[in-house]
């Protein structure tokens, strides 16, 4: 037992002697007296001297009692926890541990939910006992500590940041509870300040963090909740580019989603991209090009699309806001960077003569309408196959060959030399392909995907393209239409059966028999794609099949995405989530010695500037 004023207990127990020391010093004292005629009386004066003696014992007892009694109140004795072998005044090893997460930016009656768990939390510090050891555990990316002292302490809570990428509520308690297990102290508490959502909580990591808290049954568990009750917001979820690199005048289309939670409200989303113009990144800087206002159901979701025109070649910067203010004002804007090409420049070999037989591809990638306002999105240059060993590969993103015969060795030599350093081919297999084992040569049995081996026959129209996966970048765009592409109505008629090396070569789609249509194979720094039936024949020449004629929609989207992906545009991503490595390849036919690095500011601190740019050197070594 400890006592809070232990000079009390000593007073009381000196004051419990004056009791005794009165009854001693005034204790009657009796007189002899010879008197036979009182006998009686005396014999009746013992009976009740006894009597009266034990009732003064009995006094003396009492104002001992009731003196020590006041004495041991004054002296406030407290009990020890069981097991924890020191007071509440006693210093305690205690681990502070905040959610961080951007929803903790949340704004009600003037204070964000941070701001109120650092409120709270400056307070406790105040009620600690002294010689405690404390440790603020937020959860970002850093290492738990104890703090030197207690302003140390308050000055990291003052400074938590907001963690883009938080890790879990477990997570975090288990960090906490391995750093208190390095303390002395015996008396162990986590403080938990949070706003109790579930989203903090994997249900996959909580038995871990249950495991852990009980293997330590000294440390106490706090929960400080500084949540809303009924919290209503407006956010974009979700927002989603058509493409990142736009080549010609072709618009860029995004979709944004917007979800309400809680009451119905009106919302106005805009869309601002960057002057080109601008060297900083403060707000009027971005200009913005579109707005759009829609209704929000109690806890709908909505999707809004924009479409991006008339944007000049270069990188473009923007972001999709919402106009009214919201209390979370973190998930108000969603940013996305996109690039605009001028026209790809694509070669294109075909038998003669070329610009008939190349003709569906050709329009396909540039229609005349296109090329006449100067907004195609590819620069299509025909040779004939006879052409090829006088022409230069080096102004040209992409090669594609249209029913090519068997080619001289130092053509396929040139055209391997051209691949490897980054340039994209593409190959398809017609009536010229014959005979196959001319296609056994060693440039081409480097080179393609796939060897040609005989020509199959479906007469009937049964077959035709019948992909099974759309996660190429080939099918991308067919996706959302997975069900509904009618396929079907684009008979093929023949292609060629191919020996497949399957483990360089990937399938990308296939016909409805099962068999290969479309093969992709890396080589070098490019790529090499064999199709297995023609897009060349004309009316005349009994095609091979019907994919590029009549309603041919799905032809032309598939042709556009074979020039984006034999050109490169598959490898570039501009859009990044925060925390996600960044690999800028130099070399090649983007080299770049110097690349240049412009942080944003911190969207949860609005009055701190954007950091300066960083040059950023890359590696000779790898490249990057």
């Amino acid at each position: 037992m400890a006592f809070v004023t232990p000079l009390f207990l000593w007073i009381g127990t000196a004051l419990v002697g004056i009791p005794l020391v009165l009854h001693l010093v005034m204790r009657r004292r009796s007189r002899r007296v010879t008197f036979p005629a009182l006998r009686f009386v005396r014999s009746r004066f013992q009976v009740v001297h006894r009597r009266l003696r034990l009732r003064h014992w009995i006094l003396l007892i009492l104002r001992m009692a009731i003196l020590f009694l006041l004495c041991l109140l004054l002296a406030r004795p407290s009990l020890r926890p069981s097991g924890a072998g020191a007071g509440e005044e006693s210093p305690v090893a205690a681990a502070l541990v905040f959610d961080t997460a951007p929803r903790m930016t949340y704004r009600y009656r003037n204070q964000t939910r941070l701001e109120v768990a650092q409120e709270i939390a400056d307070w406790l510090l105040t009620q600690l006992p002294r010689d405690s050891e404390i440790a603020v555990v937020d959860a970002g990316t850093s290492a738990a500590a104890f703090a030197v002292d207690r302003a140390a302490a308050r000055t990291q809570i003052a400074r938590l940041p907001v963690s883009l990428r938080p890790a879990s509520l477990p997570e975090t308690i288990v960090k906490a509870q391995e750093l208190l297990k390095t303390s002395s102290l015996e008396r162990r508490e986590i403080y938990i300040f949070t706003d109790l959502a579930a989203t903090a909580w994997p249900e996959d990591q909580i038995p871990q963090a249950k495991r852990v808290l009980e293997d330590e049954k000294r440390t106490g568990v706090y929960f400080v909740d500084v949540g809303v009750p009924q919290p209503e917001d407006a956010a974009i979820s979700d927002l989603r580019l058509s493409r990142e690199v736009a080549a010609g005048g072709n618009p860029v289309e995004l979709e944004v989603e917007c979800r309400r939670f809680g009451t119905p409200a009106s919302q106005t989303v805009a869309i601002f991209l960057r002057s080109a113009t601008a060297k900083t990144e403060p707000a009027d800087s971005y200009v913005k090009r579109s707005q759009r206002t829609i209704e929000l159901e109690a806890d709908g979701v909505a999707r809004l699309p924009f479409s991006l025109g008339n944007l000049s070649p270069g990188i473009h910067q923007g972001f999709v806001s919402l106009e009214e203010e919201t209390p979370l004002r973190a998930n108000d804007r969603a940013y996305f960077t996109v690039e605009v090409r001028g026209a790809v420049p694509i070669l294109i070999a075909a038998p003669p003569p070329p610009d008939r037989h190349a003709l569906y591809l050709s329009q396909a990638l540039a229609p005349e309408a296109f090329r006449r306002a100067g907004t195609a999105a590819f620069d299509c240059h025909v040779v004939g196959h006879d052409e090829l060993p006088a022409t230069d590969f080096t102004d040209y993103a992409a090669i594609i060959l249209l029913d090519p015969p068997p080619l001289p060795d130092p053509v396929w030599d040139k055209i391997e030399d051209a691949v490897r350093s980054g340039k994209g081919l593409a190959i398809f297999l017609g009536r010229r392909a014959s005979p196959a084992e001319a296609w056994n040569t060693p440039p081409l049995r480097r080179i393609l995907p796939g060897r040609p081996l005989i020509q199959s026959r479906a007469p009937a129209g049964d077959v035709y393209l019948a992909p099974r996966d759309y996660s190429h970048y080939l099918l991308s765009p067919f996706r959302p239409l997975a069900g509904s592409i009618p396929w079907d109505l684009f008979p093929v008629y023949r292609y060629w059966l191919t020996e497949i090396d399957v483990q360089s070569t990937f399938v990308v789609a296939e016909y409805s028999d099962g068999r290969p249509a479309i093969l992709e194979k890396t080589l070098g720094r490019g790529r090499v794609l064999l199709v297995t039936t023609p897009v060349s024949d004309l009316p005349d020449e009994s095609p091979w099949n019907l994919l590029p004629v009549g309603q041919a929609w799905p032809f032309v989207i598939l042709a556009n995405q074979l020039g984006m992906y034999l050109s490169g545009a598959a490898d570039i991503r501009l859009n990044y989530l925060p925390y996600e490595v960044v690999e800028a390849p130099a070399g090649g036919r983007d080299t770049a010695s110097t690349f240049l690095l412009e942080r944003p500011a911190d969207i949860f601190a609005a009055s701190l500037p954007p950091e300066p740019p960083v040059r950023l050197q890359p590696d000779p070594a790898t490249g990057r």
